[in-house]
């Protein structure tokens, strides 16, 4: 069985992206497979446990595996269904100035036409 070690809640504009392309650089860390985020503990659920350990096949030469879903931070359903499925998970979020993170919410919205 394959699952991740740790697990990145987000939430969005706290510099997540920035922490998911350093660990991908990191030679010692397996990140899932092919996607930032899986959303599996929340809107991906359905699909299975078998479906989300796809994501971390094969990685048996890293000292940690995990994956960074930023939706995480507001579900409802996920931190049960995370800790049911993954005891002892490492759960990481990042903070950021809520101005700052308004701030940069809004351009984020305004370069993707919103």
């Amino acid at each position: 069985m394959s699952l991740p070690t740790f697990i990145v809640i987000g939430p969005g504009k706290t510099g997540t992206t920035w922490l998911y392309k350093c660990l991908l650089e990191h030679p010692e860390i397996g990140l899932a497979k092919g996607t930032k985020e899986t959303l599996f503990f929340n809107h991906n659920y359905e699909k299975g446990l078998a479906w989300y350990e796809r994501f971390f096949d094969g990685m048996t030469n890293v000292r940690a595996t995990g994956e960074i879903s930023n939706d995480y931070f507001f579900s409802e359903e996920a931190p049960a269904r995370i800790a049911a499925a993954i005891p002892g998970v490492k759960l990481i979020t990042m903070l950021r100035n809520p101005i700052d993170r308004i701030v940069s919410m809004y351009k984020f919205n305004i370069r993707n036409g919103n």
